[in-house]
């Protein structure tokens, strides 16, 4: 009898956390094949600190590096929010395909789309990687003003060749902006 080794050759815990002066956080991880890691993420928490903030509406991330996460707000969180993601690198035998973008929904649509390379529509999963927002996040006065701050982005394989974001838009957005929304793709073999 033959050993089979697991898909998963190595799961990741990741932890960002912010420094209360920039959008961006990062973390180092153990070195992992980008046509084979997947970043699924788990969310913004909030850290010991308190204090008045612009919140962090949205937060996406993804693999700067083999070894490096970035977790990018729309917002600048407190010092001391962190982002959690996990990242999974599969044996490269288990992939047949892999794909990391953003999908750039602009102001006024609630969806935009992104070819990919021909995929088995049966054997592929999309992963949400969050969402944020063209440009810092500035709040003022009415949160319903800035509708996109109260909803998420979604993520869809639409078809072998097509991946569909969506988020609300609300036309009486008086700060409207571009709405970035990360994905990851994976086809098995």
């Amino acid at each position: 009898m033959s050993f089979i080794p697991s898909a998963p050759k190595s799961i990741q815990q990741v932890l960002c956390t912010f420094g209360g002066v920039s959008t961006d956080a990062s973390a180092t991880i153990n070195a992992v094949a980008l046509a084979n890691s997947i970043i699924i993420p788990q969310g913004l928490f909030a850290g010991s600190n308190s204090g008045s903030y612009t919140p962090a509406a949205g937060v996406r991330c993804f693999l700067n590096s083999t070894t490096q996460v970035i977790a990018r707000s729309a917002g600048i969180p407190r010092s001391g929010d962190y982002f959690r993601a996990i990242v999974i690198e599969f044996f490269p035998q288990f992939i047949k395909g892999f794909g990391a973008s953003t999908i750039a929904i602009p102001n006024g649509s609630s969806s935009a789309t992104a070819t990919i390379t021909a995929v088995n529509t049966a054997k592929t999963t999309v992963i949400l990687a969050g969402g944020t927002f063209t440009s810092t996040l500035v709040l003022g006065g009415n949160l319903g003003d800035n509708l996109e701050v109260d909803t998420q982005p979604s993520i869809v394989l639409t078809n072998s060749t097509t991946i569909t974001a969506s988020w609300i838009w609300n036309p009486n957005n008086s700060k409207p902006q571009t709405r970035v929304v990360g994905y990851n793709y994976l086809e098995f073999r």
